[in-house]
């Protein structure tokens, strides 16, 4: 009796034991918050600068890149359009790089571009042509750093201030009664004075 009386004693508290470890366990929730969604297309940040000299028909028009907080620049992209259509590295002063030759953007200036990279500040020279570049939008800069976007716009030629109409007027040989507000020379040409023989004339 004593030996049973002693194993259900132990089975007694190995149940108890048992029963507040359950009880004591933490309780996990499975279920978790969905991991959150991030926007990856960023809104471009304004870090360059880009300005130009006036845009005049058939004349060079310089476009200038430089640093928003004035550091140094190596390279350069240029999008014309928003379409990139080469770089430039100040290690290569003079030369485009990485050329988009087979889109229409840079076709629409090949032949009349030129630059000019330091350090400091990147340079395209432009040769204006009103046709093609009136309008058009320029940018610069590295990934998402970009500057402002650059509208080219290319004034209409004004004529001289000192020009009248009278300077447009034909030559008095050839004018006729049919040339409107002329017709006082036609006029002129036509009038006979008649006077008393022996008079001085007019």
């Amino acid at each position: 009796m004593g030996w049973a009386s002693e194993r259900c004693h132990w089975i007694s508290v190995m149940f108890v034991s048992l029963v507040v470890s359950q009880a004591s366990s933490p309780t996990y929730n499975l279920t978790s918050t969905p991991a959150t969604a991030y926007n990856i297309t960023s809104t471009p940040v304004i870090t360059y600068f880009l300005t130009s000299t006036p845009a005049t028909e058939g004349q060079p028009c310089i476009l200038s890149c430089t640093h928003g907080l004035g550091r140094t620049i190596s390279t350069a992209l240029w999008y014309r359009n928003w379409v990139r259509i080469f770089q430039t590295n100040w290690r290569y002063q003079f030369e485009m790089l990485d050329k988009d030759v087979d889109h229409e953007e840079f076709r629409s200036v090949s032949g009349r571009i030129s630059v000019d990279a330091t350090l400091n500040r990147h340079n395209v020279i432009l040769t204006i042509n009103s046709t093609v570049d009136e309008e058009s939008v320029w940018t610069c800069g590295v990934g998402v750093d970009t500057s402002n976007n650059l509208t080219v716009t290319v004034p209409e030629p004004t004529t001289d201030a000192g020009t009248t109409d009278t300077d447009n007027r034909p030559a008095p040989d050839e004018m006729t009664e049919d040339n409107g507000g002329y017709c006082d020379i036609q006029i002129f040409r036509t009038i006979h004075v008649r006077q008393p023989c022996g008079q001085a004339s007019i």
